[in-house]
């Protein structure tokens, strides 16, 4: 059975038109979540969400373990910063190569 999620985890959504999106849960019930992402789902007006429909994310950053056990709430700007972050981590993306594109730019000859 699917880990139930609790507040401070971090989750990636499996239904609906957020699918596949990370978000941190900031509150819950006992069937829905609250999900924020710092923009389209702010901080302070979270989407509720069907606990069945979000898989908890084992990736972490040092930050959001920081915020977990303080229970701190992140303002918008931070939640979004430390969700693009691990959305790098976990899709395997690397840091400034990625910020200009790669190594390929394109303009080499092929076999």
């Amino acid at each position: 059975m699917a880990k139930v999620p609790a507040d401070g985890d971090l989750v990636r959504s499996r239904r609906g038109r957020d699918r596949d999106q990370l978000f941190l849960v900031v509150g819950h019930s006992e069937l829905r979540c609250l999900i924020a992402d710092g923009r389209l789902h702010p901080v302070e007006r979270p989407k509720p969400k069907n606990a069945r429909h979000l898989e908890v994310v084992d990736a972490t950053t040092e930050r959001l373990q920081e915020w977990r056990a303080k229970s701190y709430r992140p303002d918008d700007h931070e939640l979004t910063r430390e969700l693009e972050a691990i959305e790098a981590q976990v899709s395997g993306r690397g840091g400034a190569e990625d910020a200009q594109g790669g190594h390929d730019r394109g303009g080499g000859a092929s076999g």
